[in-house]
């Protein structure tokens, strides 16, 4: 148990990657982690879009301000629209966030960096990447050997998140 709240509290958002390309075994082993995550009703809405090309990436950064430099590889999540639990609600994104720590957490066990883009154009980068409209791109996540080691933010004491005990 102590291992895992290690992994948790020494994991960090890497946004300086070396240009060392991520062998595709690897990038199968995040999604693989990613699956295993739980979701509503078990209906694994995830769907995962792998960008490795490096022109593809320079394309996607100028829709991305959120994505500083430029990493070996990018995983896009995406909400498949026909494997919601209920259709229009926020649910998924529930759901999409843990795939998306499993990456993280996964991706630092392996020694890579990794971190989390929200701040892009969704309707450019989807067009971009020609993702189908039964799939909605979510979230983006840089992945690469980190080209930095970043120093742990400041956490709330957990006394200050704790609101009552009943």
């Amino acid at each position: 148990m102590k291992k895992l709240l290690d992994l948790i509290m020494q994991r960090r958002s890497v946004r300086k990657y070396l240009s060392k390309e991520v062998p595709s075994v690897e990038i199968e082993r995040l999604l693989e982690a990613a699956r295993w995550a739980p979701s509503g009703g078990n209906m694994q809405p995830w769907q995962f879009i792998i960008i490795t090309d490096k022109k593809i990436i320079e394309s996607v950064k100028m829709f991305s301000p959120g994505l500083l430099n430029l990493p070996p590889a990018i995983i896009g999540l995406c909400l498949d629209k026909t494997r919601q639990i209920s259709p229009g609600h926020p649910d998924h994104l529930i759901d999409l966030g843990a795939a998306m720590q499993n990456i993280l957490l996964m991706a630092h066990s392996m020694g890579l960096g990794s971190t989390v883009i929200g701040s892009f154009d969704r309707e450019a980068v989807s067009e971009l990447l020609s993702i189908p409209d039964r799939l909605e791109l979510t979230l983006l996540v840089a992945v690469g050997y980190p080209g930095e080691e970043p120093c742990p933010t400041p956490r709330l004491p957990l006394e200050m998140l704790i609101e009552a005990k009943i």
